[in-house]
């Protein structure tokens, strides 16, 4: 258009053309932002309203003035002045003539005005103006429900400043009416669903009003089936719907996950959607990790916490890619972290909690400057020390835990008082663990005080109000075991019992309080004396410890220790045994969800530690109950638990393959997979089998990488997923017809059949009883033989072991030496109450005696080859004293000890020694000798020469293949080729036990150690007999006492059905000569079974080379000990 002419005459004569003239040069003005000009046609519309014209004329051309102040605003934002000229210009035509159009473009202006303000008086003015123009008479109702949402999302933008839950409820009013609109003409469309929902779920967010939730639900389920399958936004709004079902799930704290696997499946399909290239990708692989972490939290269960860890380094890694900035960084790493962090709580795998604190750190120092991210980065670095000084006990650690909580509480909170509130409750949690720690009582008011500054913030019903309650009950409950002040114990109780009240069924923080509670019952009935009161304390001590053990959910670690204090509670109680049954039935159940294939060897040895005693625990009660078949199936399945879990992993499987061909396939193949990522995860380092990785396609890059966290972290989980996986066969295979008891523990009338020759018996001793116990199985009776042995009390046991290591120490048995086949260990006193002599003879006159006249042996006239043979399976301090070389040496003639009347062998189960007797072994024996004379590092062993001599000298005899490796033909790698081939294997070398890593013990040979854990790798087919003729063969590990971690056992496990070991250091120079006289026996018949009896043949010939009693002569042939069959 021409510009208009910058001076305007008034043109009344001709009306129309002024009107048609004043239209034309606001528009123009407007659109070109000339301010002169748009001021003086607004002027000159407004002195043209004051004419003797129609209303209706001048409240249009008064409309049209502030339209055109709009259009001015929005090309140029900043002249805020423009929105208040036209508001006021609308207001004068208004007045003039009210109408629907212009009371709408008011509205308009007064959320423009908002936009810019903020204040909420000018939102209330537009959507007031909204609703009146769409309500107004003369308003036709084309487009009423688009207008409906319009104000709805006025309503909207008005509860994110106002937070005003009036606000978020006109927004659901206004989209349910323009939804019924649409719905008397039209199908709704998905978005009309999808916007209503989320104003559901905001408005749920700020009333906690589950009704408001689950309609939010509803409407997100409908916008979601209305999308189509490739929509653009369909991802957007599966992920909306994960997240607000994950919400119910929280809200609910049930163990009931169906809302949580369906929204894992929504978030699954949803990443499935999202394209490669997009950022937004990132943030769903984030969410579907958190979602993971949120299952785990309530199942426990370890493929949770593995998706979680594996979408979190996802995110890191796609992060990187698209270089994104570091706010998006900073969450993957602090969930990375946490997620690290719970699996550590679950596997107790050190590494994990390095990884999280690496993690954690790193997203700490990234979250500077960062809006909001401080408080979350310092919580999860806090937890992460805080976790490291439940495991190393370091005070620096949990020093440095507190000081990062007490930063989050002196952060500004008004935006994050939830963090405030987390912090607050780890702080009392900190401090409580200080007190734990130093029993100091000053803790005890530091702990409670910001525990109670955080009841203030939590909700009545809110479950983390539950779990700090839980924790105040904690406090005082140790604050009762220090003073004894009951009044202190009846708090914890009822603050414990109300935290066990607000917690719905299923809920994880449930278990710890049931436990709390439990322990505080228990507490308290140690110091009272009336009857019923302890009645009651056992009884809910009982109910709340059962709940934990059966619950089927959670730390398998909580239900294991649930499962002791049920047994402790009816152990206590009159009447409750069967309770007492039940409860460590249950312990044995779940004991192998903690000792689990999924595991590092070392990791359960690590974790057996803490449980290693309990089965000798439960069998003492058991016996003392009468319970004598129930006593041997706890002690079996107490007894070597990772050897007869590895045992299971070559297990032949014999029915299952003839019934059941391809799921014995499938089994057999996740068994060798296993077998191998046990040892390989345990070792990885130098020594790692790649070759056998690669052949299992564990990870292509691993062998070239294998120092990168990333290839041991895929190898770690696809380890944990194969046992999860055999867990999940074994129990579908035990659905099949006959094979309801596949690899259950063996009932007692199994077990009974080891005894189908010769007597087992079975020792059983714990620190809570005061003698050991004899479990006799013999061929002569179907039931258990008992026999208590009062006349060797714990204590007298206890000075026996101490003595016996200080005397090992004294003569050079536990020292390297070089007249000894030793290596070097730390004796565990050095005290020596007892001569060596006195220990056998206590041996004799206090258990060994009384079994033999329990067995009716009295015959010391029987021939070697006719004497009975007696396996030897003992628990505790037994395990390091020789039952075999009992007796009273001071007495010249025979019938005073055991080699008098029976042959001796040990067996570290029954398991071991079942497996053993049924083992098939090639008729014609092949020696290997494996003879080291110098190892680098240790002393020469010059006679080791002359015991290879007898061993060729006898097998050239006997005409025996026979081949030896010796010197620096004696490497680990030929070794471990050759021992493939022989039947018959001799180790004559320095040995070492390994106090630390148990599996670690070791022969020592030319190049390096042969340790444990590599010759438990080799499945020997061949193997039949292997003479140790080195040190501490035999020697196990005190704190595992009931596991037969040593070489012997070792060799067993391998394969050979039959050992001969040492106990401690022997001689050099006796060496030969106890090979000479085994071999001799052993090679006449050739047949392993007579090893007990060559070996019993033998060291009578080492007597006669030391016949003294003093302690050097009786030390000198005591080690030898057979084990197997």
């Amino acid at each position: 258009m021409s510009k208009p002419t910058d001076i305007i005459e008034p043109l009344q004569e001709n009306i129309e053309k002024l009107n048609d003239m004043a239209l034309e040069g606001l528009q123009w003005a407007s659109e070109h932002g000339n301010d002169l000009l748009l001021e003086r046609w607004v002027a000159y519309m407004k002195e043209y309203s004051s004419l003797n014209i129609k209303e209706e004329d001048k409240a249009f051309m008064l409309e049209m003035a502030g339209f055109s102040y709009i259009q001015a605003y929005e090309k140029d934002p900043k002249r805020l002045q423009y929105l208040e000229l036209g508001k006021d210009l609308y207001l004068q035509s208004l007045r003039l003539l009210p109408n629907a159009g212009a009371l709408w473009h008011l509205g308009v202006l007064c959320g423009m005005l908002f936009k810019k303000t903020g204040k909420a008086a000018d939102m209330d003015e537009c959507i007031t103006y909204k609703k009146q123009s769409i309500e107004y008479p003369s308003q036709e109702n084309h487009n009423k429900a688009g207008l409906l949402y319009d104000v709805a999302r006025s309503y909207e933008m008005k509860f994110q400043v106002s937070n005003d839950l009036a606000d978020i409820q006109g927004a659901i009013a206004m989209y349910k009416q323009a939804a019924e609109l649409t719905a008397a003409g039209a199908k709704q469309s998905s978005k009309d669903h999808f916007v209503l929902g989320s104003a559901y779920e905001r408005s749920y967010q700020k009333s906690n009003d589950p009704s408001d939730l689950n309609a939010a639900i509803a409407s997100y389920e409908e916008a979601v089936k209305f999308t189509p399958a490739r929509h653009q936004e369909r991802a957007f709004r599966l992920s909306a719907l994960a997240l607000a079902l994950k919400s119910r799930h929280q809200l609910t704290g049930s163990g009931e996950m169906v809302d949580m696997h369906k929204a894992i499946t929504l978030l699954t399909e949803a990443l499935e959607l999202t394209p490669q290239n997009k950022p937004e990708r990132v943030l769903a692989i984030h969410t579907l990790a958190h979602a993971h972490l949120h299952c785990f939290e309530y199942t426990g269960q370890l493929a949770n916490i593995e998706q979680s860890i594996s979408y979190f380094q996802q995110a890191i890694a796609l992060s990187d890619v698209m270089s994104l900035g570091e706010n998006d960084k900073v969450h993957e790493l602090s969930g990375l972290g946490d997620a690290y962090r719970h699996r550590f709580e679950l596997l107790g795998e050190i590494s994990d909690l390095h990884h999280a604190i690496e993690a954690l750190e790193k997203a700490y120092h990234l979250s500077h400057g960062i809006d909001g991210g401080q408080h979350l980065m310092l919580l999860y670095s806090a937890s992460g020390y805080h976790t490291l000084f439940r495991k190393h006990h370091n005070k620096a650690d949990l020093q440095k835990a507190i000081d990062l909580y007490k930063e989050v509480v002196s952060l500004p909170s008004e935006e994050n008082s939830e963090y405030k509130s987390v912090a607050l409750s780890c702080l009392g949690a900190a401090y409580f663990a200080y007190f734990n720690a130093t029993k100091d009582i000053a803790y005890v008011d530091l702990a409670l005080e910001p525990m109670e500054q955080n009841l203030t913030l939590l909700p009545e019903h809110n479950s983390r109000r539950a779990h700090q309650l839980s924790n105040m009950g904690n406090v005082y409950s140790l604050k009762f075991e220090l003073l004894h002040e009951l009044p202190d114990i009846d708090k914890a109780i009822n603050l414990i019992q109300q935290a066990v009240e607000l917690l719905p069924r299923g809920h994880p923080d449930i278990i710890a309080s049931y436990l709390s509670l439990a322990n505080a019952c228990h507490e308290k009935m140690k110091h009272i004396t009336d009857e019923n009161e302890i009645k009651e304390l056992l009884q809910r001590a009982l109910l709340a410890s059962k709940s934990v053990a059966t619950c089927g959910y959670g730390s398998a670690y909580s239900r294991l220790n649930a499962c002791i204090q049920w047994a402790d509670a009816a152990e206590h109680l009159k009447d409750c045994f069967h309770e007492y049954i039940e409860a460590y039935d249950t312990f044995f159940l779940v004991l192998p969800e903690v000792i689990w294939l999924g595991k590092t060897v070392s990791k359960q040895y690590e974790d057996l530690v803490r449980w290693n005693h309990e089965a000798n625990h439960a069998t003492s009660v058991a016996i003392r109950l009468g319970e004598f078949n129930k006593a041997i199936e706890w002690l079996e399945q107490g007894r070597s638990v990772v050897w007869n879990q590895l045992l299971e992993l070559r297990s032949p499987l014999d029915d299952l393959k003839s019934a059941h061909p391809a799921t014995y396939a499938k089994l057999k193949g996740i068994n060798k997979e296993l077998e191998v990522l046990n040892h390989t995860r345990d070792n990885h380092d130098a020594h790692t089998d790649w070759e056998a990785i690669g052949q299992l396609g564990v990870h292509d890059h691993a062998r070239d990488h294998h120092h990168d966290h990333t290839d041991w972290e895929l190898m770690g989980q696809h380890h944990r997923k194969l046992a999860i996986a055999r867990d999940e066969l074994i129990s579908e295979i035990r659905t099949l017809p006959g094979f309801e008891g596949f690899l259950r523990a063996k009932p007692f009338t199994v077990l009974h059949e080891v005894a189908q020759d010769y007597p087992v018996v079975l020792l059983n001793m714990h620190s809570k009883v005061c003698h050991p116990s004899a479990l006799i199985l013999s061929p002569e009776h179907d039931n258990i033989e008992t026999l208590h042995l009062t006349k060797l009390p714990l204590k007298v046991l206890e000075k026996m072991s101490s003595s016996l290591q200080g005397l090992l120490a004294k003569h050079g048995r536990n020292a390297e030496r070089n007249v000894a086949r030793a290596a070097e260990m730390v004796p565990l006193d050095d005290s020596t109450t007892y001569s060596f002599h006195g220990i056998l003879k206590l041996l004799w006159t206090g258990l060994v005696k009384p079994i033999l006249k329990k067995l009716g042996y009295s015959d010391i006239s029987l021939g070697l080859d006719a004497k009975p043979h007696i396996w030897w399976c003992v628990t505790g301090l037994l395990s390091f004293l020789p039952l075999h070389a009992a007796g009273d040496y001071s007495k010249s003639g025979p019938g005073h000890k055991l080699s008098d009347y029976a042959v001796s062998s040990y067996t570290p189960s029954i398991a071991a020694l079942t497996k053993a007797r049924k083992k098939t072994v090639p008729a014609v024996p092949k020696l290997l000798a494996i003879c080291q004379i110098q190892a680098k590092g240790y002393n020469a062993l010059p006679a080791v020469a002359q015991e290879w001599n007898h061993l060729e000298e006898i097998s050239h005899n006997y005409q025996m293949a026979t081949e030896n490796l010796h010197d620096n033909d004696a490497t680990t790698k030929h070794v471990l080729e050759k021992i493939q081939m022989a039947s018959w294997v001799h180790f004559a070398c320095h040995g070492t036990q390994d106090p630390i890593k148990p599996t670690d013990s070791a022969f020592i040979l030319y190049d390096d150690r042969l340790s444990l854990s590599k010759i438990t790798q080799q499945n020997l087919d061949q193997a039949d007999f292997a003479f140790l003729s080195a040190c501490h063969t035999a020697t196990g590990d005190l704190k595992l006492s009931e596991q037969a971690v040593h070489l012997a056992a070792g060799m067993l496990f391998a394969g050979f059905r039959s050992v001969i070991a040492t106990m401690w250091s022997i001689r050099d120079e006796d060496g030969p000569d106890v090979a000479r006289d085994v071999y001799s026996h052993l090679c006449k018949f050739k047949d392993s079974s007579q090893a007990a009896y060559a070996l019993h043949k033998a060291v009578e010939n080492l007597r006669k080379k030391h016949p003294g009693t003093e302690d050097a002569d009786l030390l000198a042939w005591t080690p030898f000990i057979h084990l197997g069959c």
